[in-house]
C-alpha cells in the first residue's frame, strides 16, 4: 500500500494530463474529438478518483477506480486491434483484386 501511496502523485498527474488532452481533443478535433475527448476525460477522472482514494487510505475505492481505468483502456485496445485487422484485410483485398 505504501508504494501505491507514493505513486498517487504520478497517478494524479496522469489523470490531469488525460483530462486536459480530452478537453483539447473535444474542441480541436471536432466532431470525432467528441468521442475521443469524452473517453479521455472519463479515463482521467478514474485516475483522479484512484489518487484521491490513495490519499485518503481507502483501499477499496482506489482499486475500483483503477479497475475501471484498466477495463476502459483494455476495451479501447481491443477496438484498436479489431479496426487494424479490418483495415489490413481491406488492404489485402484491394491488393488481390487489382
Amino acid at each position: 500500500m505504501e508504494v501505491l501511496q507514493r505513486a498517487a502523485g504520478w497517478i494524479k498527474f496522469l489523470g490531469w494530463l488525460e483530462i486536459i488532452g480530452g478537453v483539447l481533443a473535444f474542441f480541436v478535433e471536432f466532431p470525432i474529438g467528441i468521442i475521443t475527448g469524452v473517453i479521455a476525460i472519463v479515463s482521467g477522472s478514474f485516475l483522479l478518483g484512484a489518487a484521491k482514494a490513495l490519499d485518503n487510505n481507502k483501499e477499496y475505492d482506489y482499486g475500483d477506480s483503477l479497475r475501471k481505468y484498466f477495463v476502459l483502456q483494455g476495451i479501447l485496445a481491443l477496438i484498436g486491434v479489431i479496426i487494424a485487422g479490418i483495415a489490413l484485410l481491406a488492404v489485402m483485398g484491394v491488393a488481390v483484386l487489382s
